[in-house]
């Protein structure tokens, strides 16, 4: 590390990070790391990254400094303009990663990138360098070329194919399109599992002193989601996923209430009999075909519609926090507004401002995990394109009156 030393609630303090990244993957994985502390400097070039152009935007006016998913996965860093057309700056470049002790990227290759140097001899000029790559399908094999968005990464990675997942039903497994859920899971995984063996990599630094290369491939990286479908398969064949009702454990599933819908989780026996005595014992739970998770959920339309007629009498937060009390895994179905105002996120206080100036209400989740029992505050600023190029390039590089 190339500065003082960090801190419990700052470990990453004095780390320098070169990122070369564009929309979320490696720029999360950065961001996770400004997050710790890191000194994170995106390098952008003059049409700085897609992200700033992709909404919501605040007071719905498309600007480069408004984005809230450019804010969400790059607050905390310091952001610079380099040309990757001229030499001058890709030499300029160069030497700021001579001056890192880690680059994040998202190209294929970096014989291809403003570095215009491939990793090996990358390594071999800085030794203690550590570089970290998170690419749609890794560095080698037939498809370490192709490009992809988060909707092909999820298709080749068996994710799209899987969805929906129990206790969403598809009623023709074999013939219903395959579906993407309504987020970036790829990138955010992805860039996830980039910053986890970027910190693998910096403890080895520790004992060898030498940097290592750090590969993420984000088709790989859903393979975690998928271990369910993964083991079936190696076991026997089985493709699983996608099951019609009544082949699974019930009930688990999501149910109407009185003024919403109930994810409703008691198809283990304990949990089974808890409900049954919320509902005051009814005699239909003695009917054989309900006796175990197994027969429920092979007699599950003759058991719904008994659910049905106790649920939609329960208003849903009452149900919650009876059904919690007796330990049912039994939760409301909350929209993002009530998700955001619940009493658990307020105790918590995960979400934090934009960082987006003139923002003055918008919310955005910060750091997510505490540390010695208290959630670390973290830098919010979002970087202006350009912000911080002259301030940068005369801190690592001594280059003075460098116009941003």
């Amino acid at each position: 590390m190339r500065a003082q030393k960090g801190s419990s609630h700052f470990p990453l303090r004095g780390l320098r990070v070169v990122e070369l990244g564009d929309f979320i993957a490696a720029p999360y994985c950065a961001r996770l790391l400004a997050d710790a502390g890191a000194d994170v400097v995106k390098v952008e070039h003059p049409g700085g990254d897609s992200a700033r152009r992709e909404g919501p935007f605040l007071d719905d006016h498309p600007a480069p400094d408004k984005s809230a998913l450019f804010a969400f996965a790059n607050r905390g860093k310091r952001s610079i303009v380099l040309d990757p057309a001229s030499k001058g700056d890709r030499d300029v470049l160069l030497r700021l990663v001579g001056q890192a002790d880690v680059l994040v990227h998202d190209f294929s290759s970096l014989a291809e990138s403003p570095v215009r140097v491939d990793g090996e001899r990358l390594r071999s000029r800085y030794p203690s360098l550590i570089v970290t790559s998170i690419t749609p399908f890794g560095e080698s094999g037939p498809h370490s070329q192709y490009k992809a968005d988060d909707l092909v990464s999820v298709c080749m990675g068996g994710v799209a194919w899987a969805t929906p997942g129990f206790p969403d039903y598809a009623a023709d497994p074999e013939q219903e399109p395959p579906l993407r859920s309504n987020a970036y899971i790829s990138e955010f995984i992805g860039g996830g599992m980039g910053a986890v063996g970027t910190m693998v990599a910096l403890l080895a630094r520790e004992m060898t002193g030498q940097g290592e290369s750090v590969e993420v491939s984000k088709q790989e990286a859903l393979a975690c989601m998928l271990f369910w479908d993964l083991a079936h398969y190696g076991y026997g064949g089985e493709v699983v996923g996608r099951h019609p009702v009544g082949t699974r454990l019930a009930p688990n599933h999501y149910l109407p209430c009185a003024d919403g819908w109930m994810a409703v989780v008691a198809f283990l026996e304990h949990h089974w009999h808890s409900l049954l005595g919320l509902m005051d014992s009814p005699s239909w739970a003695q009917d054989p075909r309900f006796a175990t998770g197994v027969e429920r959920g092979a007699n599950w339309h003759e058991l719904e519609p008994l659910l049905l007629s106790w649920l939609l009498n329960q208003p849903a937060m009452q149900l919650f926090g009876r059904a919690q009390s007796v330990g049912i895994p039994i939760a409301p179905a909350l929209s993002i507004a009530t998700a955001c105002e619940n009493e658990q996120a307020q105790a918590r206080q995960y979400l934090v401002p934009t960082g987006i100036p003139g923002d003055a209400h918008g919310r955005l989740p910060g750091n997510l995990y505490f540390i010695n029992g208290r959630r670390r505050s973290t830098s919010v600023a979002v970087p202006r394109l350009g912000q911080h190029t002259r301030q940068v390039l005369k801190e690592w590089l001594g280059v003075k009156g460098r116009e941003s």
